[in-house]
């Protein structure tokens, strides 16, 4: 009882509305200087609404596991004291917008977002400058080699990459906080080897629902288009041989062109 009047008289003589209000206009400042960027970077076309209210959704996915596992933590560690609080945070996909940004929009998008998700991330979690650090690390790689992911499986070996920043951000950020080497930071480097596939595997399953709710063809869904057994080309192979295959050429040396 005296723990709980003592934690009463702290609260009523520490407000937490103008730590609140803080944090309210840093985030307000963070995706005002986004949506500048934004605007700076790709031209008007991704200010359009719909490319704003998917880029919104790709802020908040992140944030969303995040209160997930703010919630379920503490009452999982009670249970199962098996691993440390902190390890489960380096579990959270803070690098999903970054990837997903990067395939549906474009690499700046990507990057901007990835920094957004950092700060918000790091606000969530008590202020945490190293979780800051490794949420910014990961977006970047997750961010950077878009142009290469052709297929499904290319998502996954994205994800390596991530897991492959992952674990010496999480190592050189132990070092820093002179943390001991131990059965802790053991877990924490694997936790931070598992969230690249993490990332990878929610944003497979995502990324076709994005594709058609806010109508974007990426290169994944090209291929898809591109089957042979689409009843669309099996049809013009059929009724106009030399049309379908005129197209097929045109499409190839206009594929040649792009690349080159």
């Amino acid at each position: 009882v005296e723990v709980i009047r003592a934690l009463n008289t702290y609260n009523l003589q520490n407000p937490k509305y103008p730590q609140l209000i803080g944090t309210f206009l840093i985030i307000l400042i963070g995706l005002g200087v986004f949506y500048q960027l934004i605007g700076f970077t790709t031209g008007a076309e991704l200010r359009s609404l719909s490319r704003l209210l998917l880029m919104a959704i790709l802020l908040l996915l992140p944030l969303l596991f995040a209160e997930l596992v703010l919630l379920v933590v503490p009452g999982w560690t009670l249970m199962f004291s098996l691993f440390p609080p902190q390890t489960y945070n380096y579990l959270i996909p803070a690098a999903l917008a970054s990837m997903l940004g990067g395939i549906l929009l474009r690499f700046e998008v990507g990057v901007f977002l990835g920094f957004s998700v950092a700060l918000c991330m790091s606000i969530l979690l008590d202020n945490s400058l190293a979780f800051f650090i490794f949420s910014l690390m990961g977006s970047f790689v997750a961010a950077l080699p878009v142009r290469a992911i052709v297929n499904r499986y290319a998502l996954l070996r994205q994800g390596l990459r991530i897991s492959a920043i992952n674990v010496p951000v999480i190592l050189v950020l132990a070092l820093v906080e002179q943390r001991p080497i131990g059965t802790e930071l053991a877990m924490n480097l694997g936790a931070g080897a598992l969230n690249g596939f993490i990332v990878a595997l929610i944003a497979s399953s995502i990324l076709p629902f994005l594709e058609s709710m806010f109508d974007i063809t990426t290169n994944m869904r090209l291929l898809e288009l591109s089957n042979m057994n689409h009843p669309a080309l099996k049809e013009l192979s059929v009724r106009a041989p030399g049309t379908y295959h005129h197209s097929i050429v045109v499409g190839n040396l206009a594929e040649s062109a792009a690349d080159g």
